[in-house]
């Protein structure tokens, strides 16, 4: 059965260790040209970290939850920073792990925070009717979208911190939020 470990950064030391090895092991990939993404001070702001494990307890994906000032309130970004562990080819549908990761976070953050919206973002659009459609298949979680850019970072002159999001929850929060 797969499952999915979320927890606040330092509070499960044996988690925090194998996040940090995983991570570590992604930073390394030179053959990934995202790696700079896994630099551990992005993870020092995360909210909660998350590893998903198959049916033999195998660690499959890994990724984190956060909540930035240039959002609403109670708008948090799942799947951020999300990496496979054993990278396969793209393929065209996004595998039930990381669909019961979503479904988990959101859960997660159902149970610790006054969550009222989540999303996920990415600075090109192609991606987004596949995440909804599969996200609604396997996580039961029907997001939507729309043809905004988000800010996704403080930096208002930076164009890759205006993303395009798909989202779950109240969408008066969008209302709230700098967009173009």
């Amino acid at each position: 059965m797969n499952t999915v470990k979320i927890w606040r950064p330092g509070t499960n030391t044996d988690l925090d260790q194998l996040f940090e090895d995983l991570r570590l092991k992604q930073f390394n990939n030179t053959s990934d040209p995202l790696a700079s993404n896994y630099e551990k001070d992005i993870f020092t702001r995360s909210l909660a970290l998350s590893i998903s494990f198959d049916s033999n307890n195998n660690p499959t994906h890994c990724s984190s939850i956060i909540h930035r000032n240039c959002w609403p309130n109670q708008v948090y970004r799942i799947l951020n920073r999300m990496w496979k562990i054993d990278r396969i080819p793209i393929t065209k549908f996004v595998s039930p792990q990381i669909c019961l990761m979503v479904a988990e976070q959101f859960k997660w953050l159902k149970e610790n925070t006054n969550c009222e919206l989540v999303f996920v973002s990415r600075q090109y659009s192609n991606w987004r009717n596949m995440l909804i459609r599969d996200f609604d298949k396997y996580s039961g979680l029907t997001f939507k979208t729309d043809d905004y850019k988000y800010l996704t970072c403080p930096n208002f002159q930076d164009k890759s911190c205006w993303q395009h999001i798909i989202y779950y929850g109240d969408e008066q929060y969008l209302k709230l939020w700098n967009h173009k």
